[in-house]
């Protein structure tokens, strides 16, 4: 099975009634180091929450390659999913009630989905996915996707 590591908010206390968690799912360890089948799985349980996330494997380096910044949405039954070694996923799951005010988006319009954020909200998409590729190691990848809503929740008086 994949790596799943999950914490409470402590990247971004003024995101904790925001926020059901910091969450990082990563593939099976590095290219070079790998399980059976070159693949990793990980269980994925139904949750009503959507995340948004940043994916991506990275060169030695650390750097970013093939990197996407998406909006994960909730899920209704179970299933397993496959990473290639390598793999990562940082993301940060949103509370229900705070999807609609943070990112302008309905839940349950994206069932099972994962999607460029880029195609619904460019405009706070951009910069951060900018920001995101500067970045060397998931859990700082993390606390830039907290700190954005963080940002965003500042900025927009219906978020207070």
């Amino acid at each position: 099975m994949g790596r799943l590591r999950e914490a409470t908010p402590r990247l971004a206390p003024r995101l904790a009634g925001t926020l059901v968690a910091d969450v990082q799912a990563i593939g099976a360890g590095r290219r070079g180091h790998t399980l059976p089948f070159d693949l990793a799985f990980h269980r994925v349980l139904p949750d009503p929450a959507l995340s948004l996330a940043f994916c991506c494997r990275r060169e030695a380096g650390g750097y970013p390659l093939e990197p996407r910044l998406v909006i994960v949405g909730p899920k209704s039954k179970p299933s397993l999913c496959m990473f290639e070694p390598g793999y990562e996923m940082a993301a940060v799951r949103l509370k229900l009630e705070w999807v609609a005010p943070l990112l302008d988006l309905v839940p349950s319009e994206h069932e099972g989905a994962v999607t460029d954020l880029s195609l619904m909200l460019a405009g706070f998409a951009e910069p951060l996915f900018g920001k995101l590729l500067e970045t060397r190691i998931p859990e700082r990848a993390v606390a830039m996707l907290a700190a954005a809503l963080v940002q965003r929740r500042h900025r927009d008086p219906a978020c207070e």
